[in-house]
C-alpha cells in the first residue's frame, strides 16, 4: 500500500532538501540579539526559520567560548604556532631543493656512465616526471 499522495510529496520534499549552512556572522548576530533579551528565543528562531534548539546550542557555545576573547595568551600562542609553521616550511623547502639537486646529479651521471639511452636498456627512469 502506498501512502496518500500528500504524504509521498512531503517525503520527496524532505529527502531532496539541502542542508542549510549558516555563516559565523549570522550565528553571532542572532545569539547577540538573543542575549539582549528584547525578543524571546523562540520568536527569534521563528523569524529566522530555524529551530529554537539550534539557537540555544549556538547561544551555549557562544557563552562557553566567550572567555577566549579576553585571553592574552591566545595571541602569543597563535604567533608561536605561526612562527613554528614558517620554520617548518622553510626547512622542508630547503630539503626539497637538496633532493632536487641530487636527482638532477644522478640523472646526469647515469646518462654519462650508461649512455643517453640507458632507460631503454635498464627500464624506465624512476626520476622522470
Amino acid at each position: 500500500m502506498h501512502p496518500p499522495a500528500s504524504t509521498a510529496t512531503t517525503w520527496r520534499i524532505a529527502l531532496s532538501r539541502k542542508r542549510r549552512t549558516f555563516t559565523p556572522r549570522f550565528k553571532s548576530d542572532l545569539v547577540i540579539e538573543a542575549l539582549k533579551g528584547e525578543k524571546e528565543l523562540s520568536v527569534l528562531a521563528a523569524e529566522n526559520r530555524i529551530k529554537p534548539g539550534l539557537l540555544r546550542a549556538w547561544k551555549s557555545e557562544f557563552i562557553e567560548k566567550a572567555p577566549v576573547i579576553f585571553d592574552a595568551a591566545r595571541e602569543d600562542t597563535a604567533r608561536e604556532k605561526l612562527e613554528s609553521e614558517r620554520k617548518k616550511t622553510a626547512s622542508l623547502e630547503k630539503m626539497i631543493g637538496k633532493l632536487t639537486m641530487k636527482v638532477e646529479f644522478l640523472k646526469k651521471k647515469s646518462s654519462e656512465l650508461l649512455g643517453p639511452d640507458y632507460a631503454s636498456q635498464y627500464g624506465p627512469c624512476p626520476f622522470d616526471e
